[in-house]
């Protein structure tokens, strides 16, 4: 019975010292490690969507294509483990009684409100990658558009990847700037979308590659804009554990 006892005793008071821990003394690493998380989630989401529109230029094949839908699908997992890393931050300030901590105000809503934006345009962007796989593969019977198609189709992943860098950052100027990015890359695929509607393709066989490649381009723009005013993004990634610091929404 003792031994009962006191194996309830040792497991209760390990409890309570593992919550002390991470409540306290990890808290600053709990605080910024999701931002980190976030500016690199969203900084390679920048350089994917730039890098699909080089090799859109230059030309890509199969290889290539499918390096751009693994690491897409491999973004998407990453969101859910950043989400909790979100929750752990703001549970270790809700708890955490130092001062140097107190002071702090943090958006962690905002910060949820990017990474899920960020998640369901990767959705979209994985969606491009794949179309890209198949029109690239020799045994399938999707054609590739058009060298003009997808120069046109190039630039305005540019512009969404120009808007993805200003997204969730403070001040009008930075919501001026993902408003205007979108709005090219707007134009650029309604223009896109006209020719392919009203002109005849070079290969009647190659136009579900090109519904694809522009419905989920603005899949995935529509994604940023309903996201955009609520979105936060942490613009300063250094360390946390400094008295008196404050930061505000960022």
């Amino acid at each position: 019975m003792e031994f009962t006892y006191l194996t309830i005793i040792e497991t209760l008071a390990g409890g309570v010292i593992g919550v002390a821990t991470n409540a306290i003394v990890l808290a600053p690493l709990h605080i910024q490690q999701p931002r980190e998380q976030i500016i690199s989630l969203t900084s390679r989401v920048c350089r994917l969507l730039n890098d699909i529109a080089a090799g859109l230029r230059e030309g890509w094949d199969t290889q290539e294509a499918r390096a751009w839908y693994d690491t897409s699908t491999e973004l998407i997992a990453l969101a859910p483990t950043i989400q909790q890393e979100i929750e752990t931050g703001r549970e270790s300030m809700r708890f955490n009684p130092r001062d140097n901590l107190r002071g702090l105000e943090i958006d962690w809503a905002g910060y949820e409100q990017t990474v899920e934006a960020v998640r369901r345009a990767q959705w979209q962007l994985s969606g491009i990658a794949r179309t890209l796989v198949d029109a690239a593969d020799e045994d399938e019977s999707q054609p590739t558009p058009t060298k003009r198609f997808l120069e046109c189709y190039a630039e305005a992943l540019d512009k969404i990847a120009g808007a993805l860098s200003h997204f969730g950052l403070a001040g009008d100027d930075e919501a001026a700037a993902v408003s205007d990015y979108l709005r090219s890359a707007s134009d650029i695929l309604d223009q896109l979308g006209h020719e392919v509607r009203e002109s005849e393709l070079e290969d009647p066989r190659a136009w579900p590659a090109y519904g694809s490649l522009l419905l989920d381009a603005q899949r995935l723009m529509r994604e940023l804009e309903m996201a955009s005013a609520k979105a936060v993004m942490p613009t300063d990634s250094g360390p946390i554990r400094k008295p008196g610091r404050r930061v505000i929404g960022r």
